[in-house]
């Protein structure tokens, strides 16, 4: 509306001066404003009155409000931006470390797994593949997993190259053959592959369990019958695991695998 009042009149028919706001009689009568200045503001005054009694003060709270979940917004997004940086930052060193440590222990990119020279593993010059029947049907039994677990564990024994082994002499231990199974493209939690879901062990010692069951699975439907004794604890007191610090018996079999292969 002023820009269209100002446009309709001539260029010098608009004067534009500074009054003082909100003059007194007093500051009238010291000369510090004039009569005309402070009625034209106590006018203005007035009318800018009128209007937010008549727009009501709801308005004013709600720009205030408005205001101030902005200035909120704004920090708030300062604070986050910084977090993610410093997410970024922790997630680099810590793949920087696992990285280290990987690499360390011959898992890095195109390492090869290293094996502890400690424990003792089949010779190759003797070593033997299992004797095995066609996986050409599926028991009754194999119920606990889905059939692809025990097909995987009948292709790792399949793979598998060992060396029975005599008292008093140690075989390997199930837990070593967990491990050599892992290493060979398990696990048996199919999930991680998009296939089908197998029930995840929660813990070392069921996941070991596990594996225990289906292994033997396996062996009594699939594993001919003079090798089946190769899955059998050997009658040994040699606590094979006791030069990596581990004192305690573990389950063993009767054969040592070759590792060569991995």
């Amino acid at each position: 509306m002023l820009q269209h009042a100002v446009r309709s009149k001539t260029p010098k028919s608009i004067a534009i001066s500074k009054v003082k706001g909100h003059a007194t009689d007093q500051q009238v009568l010291d000369g510090i404003a004039t009569q005309r200045d402070k009625d034209g503001n106590d006018a203005a005054d007035e009318i800018v009155t009128d209007a937010y009694n008549f727009y009501g003060a709801g308005l004013l709270s709600l720009t205030n409000l408005c205001a101030a979940r902005l200035t909120e917004y704004v920090r708030f997004m300062s604070a986050y931006i910084h977090m993610l940086v410093d997410i970024f930052k922790t997630d680099r060193d810590l793949r920087a470390r696992i990285q280290a440590q990987q690499i360390a222990i011959g898992r890095g990119p195109r390492q090869l797994y290293n094996v502890p020279i400690s424990l003792a593993y089949a010779d190759p010059a003797v070593a033997r593949h299992i004797g095995l029947y066609c996986f050409d049907f599926t028991p009754k039994s194999f119920c606990r997993a889905p059939v692809l677990c025990y097909r995987n564990v009948w292709a790792f024994l399949a793979t598998l190259r060992v060396c029975p082994v005599t008292s008093p002499q140690s075989g390997v231990t199930w837990i070593e053959l967990l491990i050599i199974f892992n290493l060979f493209g398990g696990p048996l939690d199919l999930s991680q592959r998009g296939l089908i879901q197998c029930r995840r062990p929660q813990t070392a010692k069921q996941e070991l369990v596990f594996f225990q069951s289906v292994v033997r699975a396996v062996v009594k439907h699939f594993v001919r019958e003079e090798d089946q004794r190769l899955f059998k604890a050997p009658p040994t007191v040699q606590k094979r695991l006791l030069p990596l610090g581990f004192s305690t018996h573990a389950a063993k079999l009767a054969f040592l695998p070759q590792l060569t292969a991995l």
